[in-house]
């Protein structure tokens, strides 16, 4: 699975990719190669948006186990991280970082962010039907979990679902 991290930043825009300076705290549980592994970290030419593209594998994960990944910001060539900390409410002298971050990974099934445009076709969500849809009707866990919906996805909602019907008739 791949998720991805946005960062933002503040300064000025640059005409070429910039690399995002980073290390993973030894705090992290998750092993590095292992668990997961970095595939990008960068802010695109002309953006003051970028990210990390974080690829989690399931291979050591369990029903009820958590895994976390503790980043750092770091200074590189492209950025300075002279801002590292901000108040979490205004007059408030209780901060936070605005360096450091987690990511936490379980094999926990969680219902996907946009189940609920895939319930006309799906109905309500259960980890059996993820499932089947995963596994029976091939329907990608990057498209499952995304946060965006796509136009195109009703099409392939309608497709699936006609998919899925079919694999309970024939289980009938």
């Amino acid at each position: 699975l791949k998720v991805y991290v946005p960062v933002s930043l503040m300064g000025h825009i640059s005409e070429t990719d910039r690399n995002i300076g980073y290390r993973v705290l030894p705090s992290s549980t998750a092993v590095e190669g292992e668990d997961f592994s970095i595939l990008a970290a960068f802010v695109p030419a002309d953006k003051v948006d970028g990210g990390f593209v974080v690829e989690l594998s399931r291979k050591n994960l369990r029903e009820g186990v958590t895994l976390k990944i503790d980043f750092e910001l770091i200074p590189n060539e492209n950025f300075e991280t002279n801002f590292t900390t901000i108040a979490k409410e205004p007059q408030s002298t209780e901060t936070t970082s605005m360096t450091t971050f987690t990511l936490f990974f379980s094999d926990d099934t969680i219902t996907p962010p946009l189940w609920s445009a895939f319930s006309a076709y799906f109905g309500t969500f259960s980890k059996k039907k993820l499932d089947i849809l995963l596994n029976i009707v091939g329907v990608s866990q990057d498209v499952m979990y995304s946060t965006y919906f796509f136009t195109e996805y009703w099409g392939l909602c309608e497709a699936w679902g006609r998919l899925f019907k079919r694999y309970l008739t024939d289980q009938a």
